[in-house]
């Protein structure tokens, strides 16, 4: 194995000491599966299509950076799948014409967006669970099918739209919107769904959805296929009321 492999390795190593240094079980939303793919086997998985080692060695300093903030502002967060978004963001950023600027590009938008919706911020989520398995990506397809289903759930224009309502989230909540308004001192995460999501809810219900497949992105599937097409918001909440979790 030569020098640039060695070092994605490396890196995808220290990506996963960083959750077990932080006694962090990234469990796997994947039916039958307990945790989720480790980097290291998604490095060596990256590694064996024979792309380019250099960028391979960046693109996993970058997931080594997107990880430490991810921590950081989402500590709490249950389901850690990403096999399909390291892949999906890695054929993009390949696909550049100037991969490593578009790679720093990517990351920072990453970055921001993370900042911009956890637990440090005015919005304040508790969970990346939306983001993550595509919830966010197909409700935001629905409201206009024609321009947005070719716009994948992850490319850098999907990021780019999410920190968009993001910033107009913010906007609601220093207006004291009746949705997202402002938090209570007592109230650590916000909540805007029909529903509780506490811990003990969050993964009974998701875990069930993903045995009724109805998770938008079944992230943990390198070369899944993201669907927006179900009424996935309103199976969501008609679940949660026959579980009992209805606030």
């Amino acid at each position: 194995m030569n020098y640039e492999k060695n070092k994605a390795i490396e890196i995808c190593k220290d990506i996963d000491f960083l959750f077990q240094k932080q006694e962090i079980v990234r469990h796997s939303l994947a039916p039958g599966k307990d945790t989720a793919t480790s980097f290291y086997d998604l490095g060596i998985q990256l590694l064996s299509k024979g792309t380019n080692d250099a960028l391979v060695t960046h693109f996993c300093q970058s997931f080594f950076e997107i990880n430490k903030v991810q921590l950081y502002h989402f500590p709490q967060n249950i389901f850690w799948d990403t096999d399909y978004l390291f892949f999906n963001a890695f054929e993009e950023i390949s696909e550049a014409v100037n991969q490593l600027v578009y790679l720093e590009k990517y990351t920072e938008m990453m970055l921001k967006l993370l900042a911009l919706f956890g637990r440090h911020s005015t919005i304040k989520f508790r969970y990346l669970h939306d983001f993550i398995y595509g919830f966010d990506w197909a409700k935001w397809v629905k409201k206009d099918i024609k321009n947005r289903k070719s716009i994948q759930p992850f490319s850098y224009d999907f990021l780019q739209r999410m920190y968009l309502r993001g910033k107009e989230l913010e906007l609601l909540i220093e207006q004291n919107d009746a949705k997202y308004h402002q938090l209570g001192v007592e109230q650590q995460f916000r909540n805007p769904f029909l529903f509780h999501r506490n811990p003990k809810e969050e993964t009974s219900l998701l875990k069930q959805l993903a045995d009724l497949d109805l998770i938008p992105i079944k992230t943990w599937e390198i070369n899944g296929s993201p669907v927006w097409k179900k009424n996935f918001q309103s199976e969501r909440n008609k679940l949660s009321i026959q579980l009992g979790f209805k606030k």
